[in-house]
């Protein structure tokens, strides 16, 4: 999806572990291409892996390993990107505090993911949210996703370069797909709450077409950042109990139109672009 240039500057100190990851995903040691395959190989087998698992927690009597496994893969995925960045791109080595921070959101994806595994092993069942929990689960939610605008004036201020954006990409996503799964499985929300969380994985594993727009325009880039911004703050307010279900149902509709609208737009941008 997206391409790299080639003039990398790579850390001479390396060790055995770390070379095996990078040939692994990308192929030579200090070769240009290697993040931008190893993305690729990676962002196949993550799409791949969640789609499975989230399909498989449709089953009620699998839902509990389904979810335990989904807050495993993620956290050993993100892991395992951030560490295959630090040691083939060139932005891999840059400012650690703005990554810290969007890595905060997959950290507390993993956290909702084994809570609804716990409590559906425990309930036969993923447990409604009420009360006083709710609401400090909604405010919890709110401080997590503070973040992506934190990380985000941070990694400007530092000139941060392309890594940033696709660490916070994939942090968001998972971010999103933990959100659905809540929605779907404690506030028994319809299965089109999951396209909101899958979007990004069904996009990696049904689009091929590995075009860059030579331009994007404004209005795009825009709308694209608004529906993200929009996406989950969204996701996390309709959580609390005071949202009404047919609320609840209209304003997650709502966001998956923006967000198909904004996959959409990209994709015409893609066939539009010379190959």
């Amino acid at each position: 999806m997206i391409s790299f240039g080639s003039g990398l500057r790579l850390s001479t100190k390396t060790s055995v572990p770390g070379d095996l990851l990078v040939r692994v995903m990308g192929g030579v040691l200090h070769s240009g291409a290697v993040f931008d395959r190893g993305y690729r190989r990676w962002g196949f087998a993550h799409a791949g892996m969640l789609t499975a698992l989230v399909l498989l927690a449709e089953f009620d009597a699998l839902f509990p390993y389904s979810a335990a496994l989904l807050a495993a893969w993620i956290g050993g995925a993100v892991s395992v990107l951030y560490r295959f960045a630090r040691k083939t791109h060139p932005d891999g080595q840059g400012p650690r505090v703005p990554n810290v921070l969007t890595g905060i959101r997959t950290v507390f994806s993993c956290l909702l993911l084994a809570g609804l595994a716990l409590s559906a092993a425990i309930r036969d069942g993923a447990a409604p949210a009420h009360g006083s929990f709710a609401w400090w689960l909604v405010g919890v939610l709110l401080l997590v996703e503070l973040t992506d605008f934190l990380d985000g004036r941070l990694a400007r201020r530092a000139k941060a370069g392309r890594f940033g954006s696709i660490w916070d990409m994939e942090n968001d996503a998972v971010f999103a797909l933990a959100l659905s799964l809540v929605l779907r499985h404690v506030h028994g929300v319809g299965i089109y709450v999951l396209l909101i969380g899958l979007m990004r994985y069904l996009y990696v594993l049904l689009w091929h077409r590995e075009v860059r727009p030579a331009k994007v325009p404004r209005l795009q880039r825009l709308f694209s950042k608004t529906t993200t911004a929009v996406l989950v703050t969204t996701m996390i307010v309709v959580l609390a109990p005071a949202i009404g279900s047919q609320t609840r149902a209209v304003a997650l509709i709502v966001i998956l139109t923006m967000q198909v609208i904004s996959f959409a737009w990209d994709m015409v941008l893609q066939c539009r672009s010379p190959a």
